[in-house]
């Protein structure tokens, strides 16, 4: 029980920490500025490393797996965070190279 009860945690706290670091990307994206986006990257970082970093909290617990809760945090966040980049990039990548308002055939 308490290896689901890890899984499980680890999931949820994996994907409360994507969703964060979406949020900061979102934000940061909107002012298109190199020493923003570093800084976001800075950000994303840190909070990486606090979810991953609660979870050594949950090592002295008996009623959690450290371990299964860790890999749990990992997984969640790297899909999540994958996932949430993409869809945040999106946008920015779709443009159709057919609708340009000037053409080369006019010279």
């Amino acid at each position: 029980m308490n290896y689901f009860l890890g899984v499980l945690l680890g999931l949820v706290w994996g994907a409360a920490a994507a969703i964060l670091n979406a949020a900061i990307m979102k934000h940061f994206l909107k002012k298109q500025n190199t020493a923003m986006m570093m800084a976001s990257n800075i950000i994303r970082l840190f909070v990486d490393i606090l979810a991953l970093g609660t979870c050594l909290l949950l090592r002295s617990s008996e009623s959690v797996s450290f371990y299964t809760a860790i890999v749990g945090t990992a997984v969640s966040l790297s899909i999540l965070t994958i996932i949430f980049t993409f869809k945040l990039a999106k946008p920015v990548t779709d443009i159709k190279p057919d609708t340009d308002t000037k053409s080369d055939t006019q010279i």
